[in-house]
């Protein structure tokens, strides 16, 4: 399931101009991955002492990393690169990436 969750998300890398780009703008798309992340971390609270099954863990994984994800960080760095100077441009989204897996490692 795992699998298929990363494979959907990279299919909508592979795509998302096709998929997402034309129907939202780059503050929309940024609110949707967000929006889409956040509930994927609620379906994962224990609400009244149940605790989650595997199956709301499943959707979770779903939600993050096939949709949310994806979204949500390919819309973030569209627009960051345009807010930059061109010749910075590659630099600075180096820096970003770096920043990202740093924070992965901590």
């Amino acid at each position: 399931m795992i699998t298929i969750a990363g494979s959907v998300g990279f299919v909508q890398l592979l795509f998302f101009k096709q998929i997402w780009s034309g129907r939202f703008t780059d503050t929309q798309l940024m609110l949707i991955g967000i929006t889409l992340m956040l509930l994927a971390q609620l379906l994962v609270i224990p609400f009244g002492g149940v605790e989650p099954d595997f199956t709301r863990f499943m959707l979770c994984i779903i939600l993050m990393y096939a949709v949310g994800y994806p979204v949500g960080h390919t819309a973030v760095l569209g627009a960051f690169s345009k807010l930059q100077r061109e010749g910075r441009q590659a630099a600075l989204l180096g820096w970003f990436a770096s920043a990202g897996s740093l924070a992965r490692i901590l």
